[in-house]
């Protein structure tokens, strides 16, 4: 299926889609981006909002730190990998610090940036369900 009505753009659309953005275990069809700055085997940075990551099935992680502010449990995690995760959870959720935990996110909340910090234009991401 092609994103672009026009049929001479949809020869440029089939170029893009040949490169794909690995973010962890994640469906890579979810990270749909413009990958013209990037080449094959370069590592991308992903970002997220804390407050955009929900507890849930997702990305594993283990809870190194953990405020509680009332409201808001700020957790800062690391991933396997090695990657630091910083979420912001709700004040009453049940996390404990040196606990593994998954943390849901919607690709649609995600901003993906090539080797030099240039943003990676996002392209039409298919719906996810929830």
């Amino acid at each position: 299926e092609h994103a672009a009505l026009d049929d001479g753009w949809q020869d440029c659309e089939v170029d893009l889609n040949q490169h794909t953005i690995r973010v962890y275990d994640l469906d890579p069809n979810l990270f749909r981006v413009d990958t013209t700055t990037a080449k094959p085997g370069d590592r991308v940075d992903v970002g997220i909002r804390p407050e955009n990551a929900s507890l849930g099935d997702g990305l594993s992680m283990k809870v190194r730190v953990l405020e509680r502010l009332g409201g808001v449990s700020i957790t800062h995690s690391v991933m396997p990998d090695g990657s630091r995760f910083c979420a912001a959870l709700p004040g009453d959720a049940t996390v404990a610090e040196g606990q593994t935990i998954a943390i849901g996110i919607n690709p649609n909340d995600c901003h993906v940036f090539d080797t030099a910090g240039n943003v990676m234009r996002r392209r039409m991401a298919p719906a996810v369900a929830a």
